[in-house]
């Protein structure tokens, strides 16, 4: 393997300055401006300024990529446009392990009363008595609260907050100097490569039912005159994809479960062989990851868009990490190879990926065939980590979400 992978330690503000422009795009995980957990790294949501360093270290088109919370992406999308990039799109990674940070008002009544109402367990949340434990960070399911004043009785089940199950991925290009195929041919920047990101058919079942709901009687002979397409005489081939086109929406486990739910399935089959999400080298063919009971020709909705959770043990593999906001590797690899240039251009493309943290945005781009990731950290010990993992992934490959 002959890529290039280097983690350079300080502030992006201090860095960025003084790298060399020639960038073809920019995938990152920045601060949303939360405090999560109280770390000082998420003060605020990197400003107009960080973000016209960043676009002027990328080649004309080139794409920047870029995670959000849903309460400040707003800003984030306000600061990159503002730097000079122009908004292509919002993706969403759709999960539903987040942990509830809702303020049970019934607690809140009671404690400012200066009184205390009784917890315990075995709350029924149909029976309108479930109560999130009163904490910042998380609520403990399966407590019911009992007050202790009649005003908070009357706000019993009330609360603050709903569960946050998804999170927005910006899409920016810095602005072409011609049209996207003059861009594309001197620069090597600027589009996206949706067949290397196509999601793979579930099965030959599902394929050849997909290709037969969108195939047209005589469509290869007789002409064709639509509302859509007009009067044309040429011949179509019927659809021969290789799988569905790369949608703006990706899904964890639970989620998918969810809509599978509600989409109902057609024919589900379970295996217990865990499918590789990357193949088995750093540049391999993205797949659906259903984890050990994936569906193998059937399914749900959920079989067109999906991506696993980072598990505990990818979270460690290699060395400890502690890192609170890691992205799944899957996640991480896909994206990148949405951006990922042909051929041709890959020993001189280069991926910036500023805010690296604990290194899952580059060690997904090395996944994904990007031989050249640059990534910016403030915390050492963070950077630390991101190298470990980084090697030990050049020298062991594992499948994305492996179990713990």
């Amino acid at each position: 393997m002959s890529d290039r992978a280097e983690v350079i330690v300080g502030d992006v503000e201090a860095v960025l300055p003084v790298l060399a422009p020639g960038y073809t795009a920019c995938f990152c995980d920045p601060p949303y401006g939360l405090s999560f957990m109280g770390k000082h790294w998420d003060h605020g949501v990197p400003d107009a300024g960080v973000w016209r360093m960043v676009c002027d270290l990328i080649l004309p088109g080139g794409v920047l990529l870029a995670f959000g919370g849903t309460r400040t992406w707003h800003h984030l999308a306000v600061a990159i446009e503002s730097a000079g990039f122009e908004i292509a799109d919002t993706l969403m990674w759709v999960y539903g392990s987040g942990f509830p940070k809702s303020h049970s008002l019934a607690k809140a009544i009671d404690r400012e009363a200066g009184a205390l109402g009784v917890q315990s367990q075995g709350a029924n949340y149909a029976g309108g008595d479930f109560v999130p434990r009163d904490t910042r960070f998380r609520a403990d399911y399966g407590y019911h609260y009992a007050p202790a004043t009649p005003e908070a009785a009357t706000w019993l089940g009330y609360g603050t907050a709903l569960k946050p199950a998804w999170e927005p991925v910006l899409m920016a290009r810095k602005p072409r100097t011609g049209t996207y195929a003059a861009t594309a041919l001197r620069y090597g920047a600027g589009a996206l490569w949706t067949d290397g990101c196509l999601v793979p058919f579930a099965g030959e079942a599902d394929e050849g039912a997909t290709k037969a709901k969108n195939r047209h009687e005589a469509f290869d002979e007789a002409p064709r005159d639509s509302h859509v397409y007009g009067a044309d005489a040429r011949p179509r081939p019927n659809y021969q994809a290789k799988g569905r086109w790369p949608a703006n929406l990706l899904l964890d486990e639970e989620s998918a479960a969810i809509l599978d739910a509600q989409s109902g399935y057609s024919e589900t089959k379970h295996t217990d062989k865990p499918s590789d999400c990357g193949g088995n080298t750093w540049g391999g063919t993205f797949q659906t990851h259903r984890g050990p009971r994936g569906h193998t020709d059937a399914g749900g909705a959920s079989r067109f868009f999906y991506c696993a959770k980072a598990s505990r043990r990818e979270r460690d593999v290699g060395v400890p990490n502690p890192h609170p906001t890691v992205k799944p590797l899957a996640l991480c690899e896909y994206l990148a190879r949405l951006i990922l240039p042909p051929e041709p251009y890959r020993d001189a493309a280069r991926l910036l990926v500023p805010f690296s943290g604990s290194g899952s945005e580059m060690l997904g781009a090395l996944r994904a065939g990007w031989r050249n990731v640059t990534g910016v950290e403030r915390e050492p010990g963070y950077a630390t980590i991101a190298q470990a993992r980084i090697a030990h992934w050049r020298q062991t490959y594992e499948p994305c979400g492996a179990e713990e």
